[in-house]
């Protein structure tokens, strides 16, 4: 149980503003990066950022400490940019190397490829356009939030061998698409080592 992010969440259910401006102090470089990526080339993010800290705050009420309440608000924002893709038609262009900030970058550190974090992100990003919005979402939700099978499940509405096979239908994609470009061809093949 998490006590203190429980008490965090009571206190904003019951209109605390200094407990709101605490939570969204800790919760929105998560969820203004889940939002920036998620826009792809739309400049709609800022706005989906704002309308997911909102839903979050107004869904306070109903965190029940079973998990870390970044957990939960990735669940509350990804569902929420869910539903702001589905409608607008927009796509997910996300992973977990676009989470990753710009200070650690350990995934090109550790495998000593010649591409900056910066580069890589912004690669991944335009290949990921090119993946069906459901395998895109599945990808986030796995490799972004770290999400299980299950827990995608849950969220999206949608059986787990369904959820299963856009994971691995998505990255067999992304992969052949990697592979295809210049930058990331040897990023993929040092990972595949």
């Amino acid at each position: 149980m998490h006590e203190s992010d429980l008490e965090l969440t009571r206190q904003v259910a019951q209109g605390n503003k200094k407990a709101s401006e605490e939570m969204v102090g800790r919760l929105f470089e998560l969820v203004r990066s889940a939002c920036r990526y998620s826009a792809g080339n739309s400049n709609d993010w800022e706005d989906m950022a704002q309308i997911a800290m909102m839903e979050i705050l107004k869904s306070a009420g109903s965190y029940k400490g079973e998990s870390p309440l970044e957990k939960w608000a990735g669940t509350i924002t990804m569902r929420t940019i869910w539903r702001k893709i589905r409608k607008k038609q927009r796509y997910i262009s996300i992973l977990q190397v676009v989470f990753r900030s710009h200070d650690e970058d350990p995934v090109s550190q550790s495998l000593e490829v010649d591409v900056d974090g910066q580069t890589l992100r912004s690669r991944m990003s335009v290949l990921l356009g090119k993946i069906s919005p459901e395998q895109r979402m599945a990808l986030v939700m796995k490799f972004g939030f770290g999400y299980s099978v299950r827990e995608i499940s849950e969220t999206l509405l949608t059986s787990e061998n369904t959820i299963k096979d856009r994971l691995k239908r998505g990255k067999e994609k992304l992969k052949r698409l990697a592979l295809n470009d210049k930058v990331l061809k040897e990023f993929v093949e040092k990972i595949e080592k």
